[in-house]
């Protein structure tokens, strides 16, 4: 029942910041990086509550502008990276960067949990579609994974394409 628990409260957290997500784009005229990166630290604190989250972001983050669909694809990829986190992992700590410089954007989420196979392919449908927007927005995925050691997702992605549209729409 503990466990029911914990996982409707997941849900619950994840639900309402979907929600508070939905309300922040529709009142944007544009989006600009710094405060995307926000609101996906603040999307960590919410779904991570109860493991030591450890924050880290570059001190001067560009105000680029980013693309609508740019933004959903790093919304949702995030999201999965931290939902895997807080749903599988089992980690007391996690690490969330946003780390620029002058070519490039890298976010990553890092956790102590249990880790997988990533070769496996039983990898899951959050490991597939995080390398598919990764694809389509022309960056590079790094996921590093071992049983009982952690998880280590990044994405590093050019600061040029974040104002510009993916070829095309992933579907999920």
């Amino acid at each position: 029942m503990k466990e029911d628990l914990g996982e409707l409260t997941l849900m619950a957290r994840e639900a309402c910041s979907s929600l508070r997500e939905v309300v922040w784009v529709t009142d944007q005229d544009v989006i600009l990086l710094p405060a995307l990166i926000e609101k996906m630290i603040e999307r960590a604190e919410r779904t991570l509550r109860g493991v030591k989250l450890t924050v880290k972001t570059s001190p001067d983050i560009p105000s680029t502008e980013v693309g609508l669909n740019v933004k959903r694809h790093l919304i949702m990829f995030f999201r999965e990276a931290v939902h895997n986190c807080a749903r599988h992992s089992g980690a007391t700590e996690v690490k969330v960067y946003a780390l620029t410089d002058e070519e490039f954007l890298a976010v990553s989420v890092e956790d102590n949990g249990c880790g997988f196979d990533a070769s496996s392919s039983h990898a899951g449908w959050g490991v597939k579609n995080m390398k598919k927007r990764a694809e389509e927005l022309g960056g590079q995925l790094e996921l590093t994974s071992r049983r009982g050691e952690g998880t280590r997702v990044q994405l590093k992605l050019s600061l040029a394409t974040l104002s510009q549209e993916p070829v095309k729409a992933h579907k999920t």
